[in-house]
């Protein structure tokens, strides 16, 4: 097949907080991954970006430089069917078990995250809190208060999959990662050879970001706290489930996502 050639494509890597933004900004940024996708890195959140704002809605976005890899944008579907963006784009936003969003949240606010605009306050309530049970309920209703739940619901029943696919984080973390991230690449026209790929992967893992720890093995104060899925089961309480469905009741069945919600 003969490739179109375009004067400008970009490549989207959307998501929100607790997905591996950062880790997913490492790879996508890597010189053989940019290489290989012909496009050059960009970080759209420079020191003028101001963080005070909604983060998912900000309208401090401008058209974003030609032949970039974008890498992360935590925008709102609707937010980002507004940006400006060439004929020949493509956008993945990348999912996780709100539950294990949730938990990390908490645990990242209270403990290893620094003061940061729109966080602040949240970051200071929930240091107040001594119970776990009652720090889940506020970090509830604080991400629900941002937008977090909602950006997660519109962009998996509004995205177009031609352009535009959602992905799991727990299939790009998982033991079949690799078989994911070449479904990923493929969709992104991204051409590196499966070998590089499993290279990068099994080179910057978990073990590799932590400085030694294996996955599961948890340090509160970092920001690479567990490295695990499913993590939730260890804190919901009853009290925290029967808050939690009351926020995501609405989720679409969307993507394997139904099992979520169970």
């Amino acid at each position: 097949m003969i490739k179109k050639l375009f004067s400008n494509r970009q490549v989207f890597h959307c998501c929100v907080q607790k997905t591996a933004s950062q880790w997913f900004k490492y790879i996508l940024g890597l010189e053989e991954v940019l290489n290989a996708a012909k496009l050059s890195a960009f970080y759209p959140y420079g020191e003028s970006f101001d963080r005070s704002d909604n983060i998912f809605t900000s309208k401090s976005y401008s058209p974003f430089p030609k032949n970039t890899l974008i890498s992360p944008i935590y925008i709102d579907y609707e937010t980002f069917s507004n940006l400006p963006k060439p004929k020949d784009y493509r956008a993945f936003f990348v999912t996780r078990d709100p539950r294990d969003i949730l938990v990390s949240w908490y645990f990242s606010a209270k403990f290893s995250h620094g003061k940061d605009g729109y966080l602040n306050h949240y970051i200071t309530d929930l240091q107040k809190i001594d119970s776990v049970e009652e720090g889940l309920i506020y970090s509830i209703q604080a991400l629900d208060n941002f937008g977090l739940w909602r950006t997660m619901k519109n962009w998996h029943s509004q995205a177009n999959t031609d352009q535009e696919i959602t992905v799991r984080f727990e299939d790009l973390t998982g033991g079949e990662q690799v078989k994911h991230w070449q479904s990923l690449f493929e969709f992104l026209d991204i051409e590196l050879p499966s070998s590089s790929l499993e290279s990068i992967l099994s080179r910057y893992n978990f073990e590799y970001w932590s400085k030694g720890r294996k996955q599961g093995e948890e340090d509160k104060a970092s920001h690479m706290r567990k490295g695990i899925s499913g993590d939730w089961k260890n804190y919901f309480t009853p009290l925290v489930a029967e808050k939690f469905q009351q926020i995501v009741s609405s989720f679409p069945k969307y993507h394997q996502a139904h099992q979520y919600l169970g």
